[in-house]
């Protein structure tokens, strides 16, 4: 079965767009309606999403792209960030990433590599054909503080590729944290690659199963994503360059902060040439790197941890508009201040030679009377 998966045929590159809806509650930046464009070249991928409002398509709002070196966001706001890692909200996620192996993953491991897990692991394994030819994979397991079942649908007449997830986790010492998730996916055949036409994912509160659905309604719901593939190209020539701070073409003025090289950039296009050219304004301290785990049962932490970034961003431009407002200030007052200077060098001026006279009319006057005096 892992040696099935890993032999899995996926399109080395590709180009399309999907009509995308998320829901995550009590974070409306995270839900609503999009079209996303994307393209992808081997492990290098790149999105550019455009919100739905009111039925009509906006301007791109943010663009994703991973590179070889690193990943770089850019939002609407007219911001950059170059990062070793990809920001949490792309990070191979439904919705997010359209990159084949996206679809192949469990919570962002590999297919391959989570099954390898659970044969290594403490869990108890067993198999289970249905009468639709769909092999059931189901892994349970217990400790004294939770319990996890967990079920992965395969179609074996399409090379074993993931057609479905059932996970469930009890949580005996903190029930509030019981959830369920769901993923159902289909595929479609383009030319002549297999790619995701459709995919639908739903995290539940509390303990669901797939026998009993009465009980999964929206106020249980904790987040959502619905992926409808509208047009999809396998195995188109994509550059490189797609995935670089060049090949964004970001438009001119756009702030970059690398937290790579740690320096803090703006975009300037010369007006005869397409080039970019990216002027370093001024050095930032480059964060220590820390690799963080994307857990399936922490919607709230991978929430906050988006907010901490659009936070960090924001806190970053706005020490950038105080040093530049400082900067503007101090050069005005030093620009006014320099009259006042040029004023009070030419009062010195003034009575220095109003002295130098003061001693000459003395001294002159000195000398003719003792003139007078020998006469």
């Amino acid at each position: 079965m892992i040696e099935a998966v890993r032999n899995i045929e996926h399109p080395d590159t590709g180009q399309g767009s999907a009509h995308v809806e998320t829901y995550t509650r009590n974070i409306p930046s995270l839900t609503g309606e999009a079209v996303i464009d994307f393209i992808f070249k081997g492990d290098m991928t790149r999105s550019s999403k455009s919100n739905i409002k009111e039925g009509k398509l906006e301007q791109p709002e943010v663009i994703w792209a991973v590179g070889e070196k690193c990943s770089i966001t850019y939002n609407s706001r007219g911001s950059a960030s170059v990062q070793r890692n990809p920001p949490n909200q792309f990070y191979r996620q439904l919705g997010y990433d359209f990159n084949p192996n996206t679809f192949m993953q469990q919570y962002s491991t590999p297919l391959d590599v989570h099954l390898e897990r659970l044969l290594v692991g403490p869990a108890t394994l067993s198999t289970k054909l249905d009468n639709e030819g769909i092999l059931h994979l189901i892994s349970d397991y217990k400790d004294p503080n939770t319990y996890q079942h967990l079920v992965v649908y395969v179609n074996p007449d399409m090379n074993y590729r993931m057609t479905g997830l059932l996970a469930i986790m009890e949580r005996f010492d903190r029930p509030e944290r019981n959830h369920t998730d769901f993923l159902e996916i289909q595929w479609g055949k383009y030319e002549s690659s297999w790619y995701v036409k459709s995919a639908k994912f739903a995290s539940y509160e509390g303990i669901h199963s797939t026998e009993d659905m009465s009980s999964l309604d929206h106020d249980s719901l904790r987040r959502s994503t619905a992926v409808e593939i509208t047009e999809f190209h396998p195995n188109v020539d994509i550059s490189d360059s797609e995935f670089t701070l060049e090949g964004l073409e970001l438009p001119a003025g756009t702030s970059v902060v690398d937290r790579v090289s740690g320096t803090i950039s703006r975009v300037h296009r010369e007006p005869s040439s397409t080039d970019m050219i990216i002027k370093p304004l001024r050095k930032i301290q480059p964060p220590k790197t820390i690799k963080k785990e994307v857990k399936a049962d922490n919607v709230k932490q991978d929430a906050n941890f988006i907010e901490e970034q659009q936070i960090e961003e924001i806190k970053t431009e706005k020490e950038m508009s105080i040093s530049k407002e400082k900067s503007i200030t101090e050069t005005s007052a030093k620009v006014q201040g320099e009259p006042h200077s040029h004023q009070n060098i030419l009062m010195i001026g003034i009575l220095s030679i109003g002295t130098v006279m003061v001693v000459l009319v003395i001294v002159m006057g000195l000398k003719l009377l003792l003139a007078g005096k020998a006469g």
